[in-house]
């Protein structure tokens, strides 16, 4: 068992805040710092298991927008995997009492902590007879998945999938990856559990039936030489219909869980990948083989 830590730093700007670049640029520079002043080492070329919402408002609403408005109540979570590096962020924030934005004061509102415990216990092919079917929704902030060096701008069910099912690989193991075949990477065994087939066989059986609000969009992530980097990701509210073995049903909850703390998709180090997932049914179908 694992437990994740999400720490939700409120802050108010005392002007207006305009950003030119992607803001969680600066959210990440900021949870650098706090990390580094507690003693950790920060490899910029590894994958990290760091995970930086973006700025919120009070309805956990990602703000798209260029400018923070002096005076509101704005907010960021960031998830992490042990509790050293959840105190180093509480005390730095704490001590500091307010931070630098774009060159404007951010007074500190509150620090607050949230836990959930992380655990997979059984698994398997399970009975193939006794299957649900769940209804469950995901609210997109700025995402980019990849598939083979190519960016996946819509909410693919295929892609969330595996992306679900490697994050909870990540907190599970607290390592990059399991399996690697060639070029191809998979989530793979924990303890007796093959995290690689279950995530393949949610895979096949997850149906995206809606999405709205869609919206493509570039994120600016400053300028090199003469070049300026943009991140291209997109925006959604989704529905899907997942197919699930009752025996699977705590592993697809824990799934959920984990995309809650820690988003999906590429680059939640810089505040991508935020998600609100929820089940909102779920229907027993009996003597469904062949569903």
């Amino acid at each position: 068992m694992v437990t994740l830590h999400k720490v939700t730093i409120a802050f108010t700007p005392s002007i207006d805040v305009p950003f030119i670049n992607w803001h969680g640029l600066i959210l990440s520079a900021l949870v650098t710092e706090a990390l580094i002043n507690g003693g950790f080492a920060i490899d910029h070329n590894a994958r990290k298991h760091l995970y930086i919402t973006p700025i919120l408002n009070q309805k956990d609403e990602p703000i798209l927008g260029r400018v923070l408005k002096g005076g509101l109540e704005y907010k960021f979570n960031v998830t992490v995997v042990n509790e050293e590096a959840r105190d180093a962020l509480v005390n730095w924030f704490v001590k500091k009492n307010g931070f630098i934005l774009n060159g404007v004061n951010a007074s500190l509102t509150s620090v607050s902590i949230t836990e959930e415990k992380v655990e997979i216990s059984s698994g398997g092919k399970g009975n193939e007879s006794s299957k649900v079917i769940v209804t469950w929704n995901v609210d997109y902030g700025p995402t980019v998945f990849r598939f083979r060096a190519s960016n996946v701008l819509y909410p693919s069910p295929r892609m969330l999938i595996f992306s679900m099912a490697r994050r909870l690989s990540d907190v599970l193991t607290n390592n990059e990856i399991v399996i690697r075949r060639g070029n191809v990477e998979y989530v793979g065994v924990i303890g007796s559990i093959n995290l690689k087939d279950i995530a393949r066989e949610l895979a096949l059986n997850t149906e995206l039936i809606k999405f709205t609000g869609f919206k493509l969009i570039k994120l600016s992530l400053g300028s090199r030489g003469n070049v300026e980097r943009r991140v291209p990701a997109f925006t959604a509210k989704a529905s899907y219909l997942t197919l699930v073995d009752k025996s699977t049903l705590p592993i697809f909850r824990e799934m959920i869980k984990v995309a809650n703390m820690t988003g999906v998709g590429k680059n939640t180090s810089i505040a991508l990948g935020y998600v609100k997932t929820r089940i909102e049914g779920i229907r027993e179908i009996k003597g469904s083989s062949n569903q």
